[in-house]
C-alpha cells in the first residue's frame, strides 16, 4: 500500500485462516479471494501485541502487499487465534536485555554481549544508517539486529549502572 492509501480493516468474521499443504499461511480476507505464504506483523509489538495486525503477500519486504489490517484477535474463534498467535511467536520471538556485558564497535559493526531472561547472548548490528535501536514507552529500547532478532530493553533505568552506560556509550538513543 502506498503511502495516503486508505487502510484496509480486515472483518473478523469474513477472515478464514488456515495452514496450507506445506504449512505455510493461507487467507481468505473476505471469504472470496485466497492468499497463500501470507505474514502477520505486528504494528504494535509492544503496546498492543494482538491489536492491529497487518496481513501481506509477497516474498520480500519490497514486494509486500498489504491485504489489510486486522484490529483486533478476540471477535475470532478460538482455533484461528491459536493459528494467528503461533505465527507471531515465531515471527516475534523477543529476548528481554538483563544486562550488557559488553558493546564492541568494529569497521561500522557493533558486536554486542548480553544477558537475556532466555540466557547469555551475542548478536550484532551493521548497517549504521538504518535505525535498529528503536524507542518505545518511555525509557524502553526495541533492538533488531543484523539478522532481524529482536531484543528488549523495557525501561533503561532497571540496567544496573555499567550495563546503562555501555549502552549509552554505543547508542545514538
Amino acid at each position: 500500500m502506498g503511502h495516503g492509501s486508505k487502510v484496509n480493516y480486515l472483518q473478523p468474521q469474513k477472515l478464514k485462516v488456515w495452514l496450507g499443504t506445506a504449512g505455510e499461511l493461507c487467507v481468505s480476507p473476505d471469504g472470496e479471494k485466497t492468499y497463500q505464504h501470507v505474514k502477520i506483523f505486528r504494528t504494535r509489538p509492544i503496546s498492543a501485541p494482538n491489536k492491529y495486525l497487518s496481513f501481506r503477500v509477497g516474498h520480500t519486504q519490497t514486494e509486500q502487499e498489504e491485504l489489510g489490517v486486522l484490529i483486533d484477535l478476540k471477535p475470532l474463534p478460538a482455533v484461528t487465534q491459536a493459528l494467528i498467535e503461533n505465527e507471531l511467536d515465531k515471527r516475534y520471538f523477543i529476548h528481554q536485555i538483563l544486562s550488557i556485558q559488553s558493546i564492541k564497535e568494529e569497521w561500522g559493526v557493533l558486536s554486542w554481549k548480553v544477558n537475556t531472561d532466555k540466557g547469555y547472548k551475542e548478536f550484532s548490528l551493521s548497517n549504521r544508517d538504518q535505525p535498529q535501536i528503536i524507542p518505545i514507552k518511555e525509557r524502553g529500547r526495541l533492538i533488531t539486529d543484523a539478522n532481524g532478532n529482536r531484543y528488549v530493553i523495557p525501561d533503561l533505568k532497571l540496567l544496573d549502572s555499567r550495563s546503562r552506560l555501555e549502552f549509552l556509550r554505543h547508542s545514538n538513543c
